[in-house]
């Protein structure tokens, strides 16, 4: 189903939801340097004797870290195809478009909103690891 937008009040909510996107993308920038800044931090724990002791915890970590890394790289396309598309609406107002846009909205919002909660497990799993490394050397001192 189409639409023609005509009304200032439509324009004004699309610009709206072209800013909350943009947003998006910022924070997904943000999570793409924390993510590196967390691979650096475990790779810097990481001991071929920790490697021994808790391999299943290091695997799900390297598997989770990828899964994440993945995700946030096609996240970050599926939202700028969006923002282009928010664009294209908002540039030529007497243009038709669909109004599963809301739903497309919505569908990244979760996405978005996921990524960053499985980003906050593996980064406290990390730091909580890290911190058993740490105390480990400290008592080996």
């Amino acid at each position: 189903m189409t639409t023609v937008i005509e009304d200032n009040q439509l324009n004004a909510e699309l610009q709206e939801l072209y800013l909350l996107s943009k947003d998006w993308i910022s924070d997904i920038e943000f999570l793409e340097r924390d993510l590196d800044f967390l691979k650096k931090l475990f790779g810097e724990t990481f001991s071929p004797l920790v490697q021994k002791d808790n391999y299943e915890l290091i695997a799900d970590i390297l598997i989770n870290t990828a899964k994440i890394d993945k995700t946030q790289v096609s996240l970050k396309i599926d939202i700028l195809n969006y923002l282009h598309n928010l664009e294209q609406l908002i540039n030529n107002c007497d243009q038709s478009f669909y109004l599963n846009l809301l739903e497309t909205h919505t569908k990244l919002e979760q996405k978005l909103r996921t990524l960053i909660l499985d980003f906050k497990a593996v980064k406290k799993i990390v730091f909580d690891f890290a911190k058993e490394e740490i105390k480990k050397e400290d008592t080996y001192l």
